[in-house]
């Protein structure tokens, strides 16, 4: 007789996840490092174990963030998954979202790669907390347990066009794609067609009888199983045209030049006349058109040269008795270094700062809008903005798009943003990268591409400019104009700023010559024939007449009266002049008495009387001690250096933070397993008298190892204790000590199934007591729900809970 062949023993096959902490339980190191890579929040600080990152996940400010993040495609896709039954198929998804089962199933995995979703058996499964976090989805009424009792949606539509009375259909078709829920009068005209779809559970009655609303199956079946009239599971098309990638690169890099001859003009003319910080911070709405004209800028390109100069820490309060606003030191030294270096700093501070300079000189709720104030603060901006620029770098290199195109494809990436401030940001970013030289015709720079990149640098984004060479030389016409051909050297252009005002600027810069520009150089020091020798010099062209003239004549008249240090003096060989200026009404200010027919004193300070003279139309100059003239200007204002805070975020080490889940889990298990152990051991008496574990929450001795509990009815009420005490019930368990985000997850878990938990709470002396409670909401920090030993509604600070024990502990 033969022995039959042994038969290998069946392998056991592991049960599908009931929640998603067993899921990520059961994902690989690959999927993990995805998911924190994608979610780094949930990464920051480490989470002890995969329980800690689960409930991190599906936290609301989790859920916010990432839910934030979804394009129209992934968030029409998780709307779907909710709306269909468990377990969710990509064949069911496919159907509400009309596309293939193909896209859908990818689709869903790039939810489940988020924990979104979790795996079960025959599809997906949503976590309850992502259900909540979503609200209203697609216009469909939520969910409602009598939604079961309509099998049949369609053969119920079909009804319509047999039995129900007129206005029925149009009632329904109001209703269909949202909002599901509308107010009627029963005694209208269409009283009688809502009463009979109400009859017919095609429509649900609100118990007062002012509304109705469309279940959720009904609206299906009349959508044609479909979420949305489109699916718009693709991006929108945009216009564009192909221009040469160095043309694009070289058309910005002119731009960026411009940007730091404006950042220059603004230093330069703050450091010698500092505008005053107001009363109430920010800058002065004159003090601001001053600046326009200055810079040759609209209000918004110089308000975004000044938010991104003072985010950059170039320029801010000085800090005296009377602030004003300068440039910093820290100025000085970014002024000597390579221009490419230079521009970089502006653009990644650009890049982070959460300002809104588009918002400066609009009307806000307190007023005008002025510059470095708080209403120009827009806390979100940054992610918009990034989102924006990646608009622009998603195309192909030298690829164009219109202003126009990247709002409607930031609004299909951001569908959860409210259009209008997507709009605005859009448009704001698209701007303000043109005016920074980061695009040029609508089409990103290489240095765009690189400032996009999370690690990149200073050097990184220096070293992928393209800022043109710098010209020594400019075109002098009879206009009293003079034309850069592109951007000057720092010398060139200082003397420039100081000699003439910029008319024009674009690929050239056009600067007028006038009396009071020429006046400028005289009030430094120099003299005739320095103006003329530098412009010669300068010059392509022979200095033309007119402005030879221009500059006789300004010399002609300039320099009458000198002011010294006595006290203060003044003096001037025309006595008329000073007899003229001793009458002025405005002289009193300036505190002048007569020593002579040509020497007038005053105990203001020197710099503070020439000012004055000069606002009175009087060009003095400044006398040395030996009687020479000396040049005018002081040494330029400057502000302290800002503290500022480190805005780069340390790199997150993904491989090392799922090592430490991994060991957080192997500890997890072996703390559970003992714990199982004990609990076995202290029934069958081996452990009598053990008090607990490690990592568990001590407790306070309250009534020995029993509690009391009011007697629960079956609707869930509690009666309080009587003269028996109420109900006895087993010791306390064990608690452990949980992490916030676990804390909260278990409690709000318990809160929607109406379970019970076992919390331990600290008092104010910092004791811990262990408490059996049915939570009913979260709200406010607060936990609220029943104490089951004494039968009262409470609240306990969600802070003070420091661990919680649930036999559902890992079901969120």
């Amino acid at each position: 007789m033969s022995t039959p062949p042994a038969t290998a023993a069946p392998e056991a096959v592991a049960p599908p996840p009931r929640s998603l902490a067993e899921d990520l339980r059961s994902r690989d190191d690959a999927q993990l490092t995805a998911l924190i890579a994608a979610r780094p929040d949930l990464a920051r600080p480490a989470p002890a174990d995969l329980t800690t990152l689960a409930a991190r996940a599906l936290t609301p400010a989790g859920l916010r963030q990432v839910l934030d993040s979804l394009d129209t495609a992934r968030l029409r896709t998780l709307e779907a998954a909710v709306v269909a039954a468990e377990p969710i198929t990509a064949e069911d998804v496919a159907a509400l979202l009309g596309c293939a089962a193909e896209r859908a199933a990818q689709l869903l995995e790039g939810l489940y790669d988020l924990a979104l979703l979790w795996r079960t058996t025959g599809g997906y499964a949503a976590p309850r907390a992502v259900r909540d976090a979503l609200g209203p989805v697609a216009g469909l009424a939520p969910a409602d347990p009598r939604d079961a009792t309509i099998t049949d949606p369609a053969g119920l539509l079909d009804a319509l066009t047999s039995q129900a009375p007129a206005g029925a259909r149009e009632v329904l078709d109001r209703l269909t794609w949202g909002p599901p829920t509308g107010v009627v009068d029963l005694r209208g005209a269409v009283g009688p067609a809502v009463r009979w779809l109400v009859d017919h559970t095609l429509l649900r009655g609100s118990d007062d009888g002012g509304s109705v609303t469309l279940p959720r199956p009904i609206a299906l079946a009349l959508r044609d199983g479909r979420l949305h009239r489109t699916p718009d599971l693709d991006p929108p098309a945009t216009r564009s045209r192909i221009l040469r990638p160095e043309d694009v690169d070289a058309g910005a890099g002119s731009v960026a030049g411009e940007l730091l001859a404006c950042v220059e003009a603004v230093a330069t003319a703050w450091g010698d006349s500092p505008p005053r910080v107001l009363r109430t911070g920010g800058l002065a709405v004159r003090d601001l058109a001053r600046t326009v004209a200055l810079t040759g800028l609209d209000t918004h390109g110089t308000a975004l040269v000044l938010e991104v100069v003072s985010a950059a820490g170039l320029i801010g309060p000085d800090g005296g008795l009377d602030p004003v606003w300068a440039p910093t030191r820290r100025y000085d030294t970014w002024a000597e270094q390579e221009d490419d270096m230079r521009w970089a700093e502006l653009v990644l501070a650009w890049r982070d700062m959460p300002r809104a300079p588009h918002r400066i000189g609009t009307r806000g709720v307190d007023g005008t809008i002025n510059a470095f104030t708080d209403g120009v603060t827009w806390g979100s901006l940054p992610l918009l903005r990034r989102r924006t620029l990646g608009v622009l770098i998603a195309l192909e290199p030298g690829t164009t798009i219109e202003a126009d195109d990247v709002v409607a494809r930031l609004r299909w990436e951001v569908p959860r943003r409210d259009p209008a401030v997507v709009e605005e940001a859009a448009l704001a970013t698209t701007s303000e990268a043109a005016l920074l030289g980061l695009t040029s015709a609508g089409a990103a720079t290489s240095s765009l591409r690189d400032l996009c990149r999370e690690e990149a640098s200073v050097d990184s984004v220096a070293a992928a400019a393209r800022l043109p060479e710098a010209v020594d030389h400019v075109i002098l016409q009879a206009d009293l104009t003079a034309v850069a051909p592109g951007r000057l050297s720092r010398s060139s252009a200082a003397f420039m700023r100081t000699a003439a005002d910029v008319e024009s600027r674009g690929a050239a810069v056009v600067y007028r010559f006038g009396a009071d520009s020429i006046r400028r150089l005289f009030d430094a020091g120099w003299t005739v024939e320095d103006v003329l020798g530098t412009l010669a010099r300068m010059s392509t062209t022979p200095v033309p007449q007119p402005l030879e003239y221009l500059v006789g004549d300004a010399w002609r008249s300039h320099g009458r009266a000198r002011v010294g240090a006595a006290s203060t003096y003044v003096r001037s060989d025309d006595v008329i002049a000073l007899d003229a200026l001793m009458r002025r009404p405005e002289a009193s200010s300036a505190r002048l008495r007569r020593l002579a027919p040509t020497v007038l004193v005053s105990d203001l300070a020197p710099t503070r009387l020439l000012a004055l003279l000069r606002d009175w139309g009087i060009h003095a100059l400044t006398e040395g001690a030996d009687g020479t003239v000396v040049g005018a200007g002081t040494a330029p204002a400057r502000a302290p250096d800002p503290r500022r805070r480190p805005t780069v975020t340390p790199a997150l080490d993904v491989d090392a933070v799922v090592a430490g889940l991994r060991r957080g889990e192997s500890t997890r298990t072996a703390a559970s397993n003992g714990a199982t152990a004990g609990a076995r051991a202290s029934e069958t008496g081996e452990s009598a008298g053990q008090t607990g574990t490690a990592g568990t929450i001590g407790t306070t001795g309250t009534a020995g190892s029993t509690r009391t509990t009011g007697a629960t009815s079956p609707n869930g009420s509690t009666t309080p204790a009587g003269s028996t005490h109420g109900q006895i019930t087993s010791a306390a368990p064990s608690i452990p000590a949980t992490d916030p985000a676990v804390t909260l997850a278990v409690l709000r878990h318990a809160a929607a199934e109406q379970t019970d938990v076992w919390v331990g709470v600290a008092d104010t002396g910092g004791r811990i007591t262990h408490r059996h409670v049915r939570p009913t909401r979260i709200s406010g920090g607060l936990a609220h729900g029943i104490d089951l030993a004494t039968g009262r509604v409470e609240a306990w600070p969600v802070s003070r809970i420091a661990g919680v024990a649930s036999p559902d502990a890992d079901s969120f």
